[in-house]
């Protein structure tokens, strides 16, 4: 554990972590179940819908998107019920799990997007085949982490690109395969680290060249004539020279463009004071970070925007010193929450939007709810300790 994790450990009064930052990273994925697809049912008009979970493991109610949201049109999740007694650690997580269970299981993350099969994640796209985590795309299969693409397949984190296939790391492409780590680039294939380039094919590093074949330069019809003959290879064979051309050159030690101590890491841009980031931007003093960008002095935090102050985030926005919070977005001095919206010093709450001081998805004045939350004894180590340690088992069912 390093200086920067303890003393923000510390701040918050948490325990050391038991368990290793990949271990902690692969337990928020499960949690997401990201590309985990199968085939069910809607519960209540029974069409065939498909659904980022295994349906027989979820005793939810699981509804199509259209009945998901005439459900929460017509259900309050705000619950009257009096708090299990005693309130203990272990029946405050008994009750939570109660609660999630008692809401319908989201069928995917989708929103304003047509035609997408098989996708999660996906947000503003039309006509989308097996793509997770994509914006703002249309008529692309099998991409992942890639925005504003348009006639791509097979893509992963790659950015405003059009009719491009077999890309990692592509951005401002047109017309281009089997590319990584390229920028603006045009009419190119089976090429890494160049920019500004076209019509290249099979080169590694090179900045406003066109007319290249493995780093040689050739003469307009000289480079048409060869790489028609070229494409009729086997792809294995192509990147196989690539590679032999890569080998004769030194690499960096990490993808890293405009940050300070922040090495320990992968694709990191704009950071300051960053450790085991990857694909992180624009954020400072953090640690164990993954597809995220502008966070402030957070750690363990996953495919979350502009979170501070913060602890074991995953697929959340706008988040102000919390903790455990999973789906939500605008929220402030919380903790353990699912799928809330503008909540404020609250705890243990499930799709609940728009209040403060709610416990266990119970409403609560100020007063009460602090007075509530002090049987925990979150001010003590001994407290957080126990509420960590149930948490951390909580978070693995």
């Amino acid at each position: 554990i390093i200086d920067q994790e303890q003393s923000f450990l510390q701040q918050k009064g948490l325990p050391n972590p038991i368990s290793c930052p990949a271990c902690r990273q692969k337990r928020r994925l499960v949690m997401r179940g990201e590309r985990t697809l199968a085939k069910t049912e809607c519960q209540q008009c029974k069409k065939e819908i498909v659904v980022p979970y295994d349906p027989l493991k979820v005793q939810n109610v699981i509804l199509c998107r259209e009945d998901y949201q005439k459900y929460f049109e017509n259900h309050d999740t705000l619950i009257a019920d009096p708090l299990p007694e005693p309130l203990t650690v272990d029946s405050f997580f008994k009750e939570l799990q109660r609660l999630i269970i008692l809401q319908p299981k989201r069928p995917s993350q989708t929103l304003d997007s047509t035609d997408c099969s098989f996708t999660n994640f996906v947000y503003y796209s039309r006509n989308l085949y097996y793509c997770f985590d994509c914006n703002k795309s249309s008529n692309g299969t099998y991409m992942y982490d890639s925005h504003n693409c348009a006639d791509c397949g097979d893509m992963n984190f790659s950015y405003e690109n059009e009719q491009c296939y077999e890309c990692v790391n592509a951005y401002k492409c047109f017309n281009c395969t089997y590319i990584d780590d390229c920028k603006n680039m045009t009419d190119s294939d089976f090429s890494s680290r160049c920019i500004g380039c076209h019509d290249v094919f099979g080169c590694f590093k090179l900045e406003n060249k066109s007319f290249c074949i493995f780093n040689r330069q050739l003469t307009e019809s000289e480079y048409h004539e060869k790489v028609k003959y070229l494409k009729t290879l086997p792809p294995e064979k192509i990147l196989a020279e690539v590679e032999k051309i890569k080998n004769q050159y030194p690499v960096s030690q990490t993808n890293e463009h405009d940050s300070q101590n922040s090495s320990y890491g992968n694709y990191v841009s704009f950071c300051h004071n960053c450790y085991m980031c990857f694909d992180t931007e624009k954020s400072n003093d953090c640690g164990y970070i993954y597809d995220s960008a502008n966070n402030k002095n957070s750690f363990d935090v996953l495919q979350s925007g502009n979170i501070e102050l913060s602890y074991q985030i995953l697929d959340s926005g706008q988040t102000f010193n919390s903790l455990y919070v999973v789906f939500s977005k605008n929220c402030q001095d919380d903790y353990y929450l699912f799928d809330c919206v503008d909540l404020k010093n609250s705890m243990g709450c499930v799709m609940l939007n728009h209040r403060s001081y709610c416990l266990l998805n119970r409403q609560f004045t100020k007063e009460e709810y602090e007075e509530k939350v002090k049987e925990f004894k979150l001010d003590t180590y001994s407290g957080i300790t126990a509420m960590e340690k149930a948490a951390r088992e909580f978070w693995l069912t």
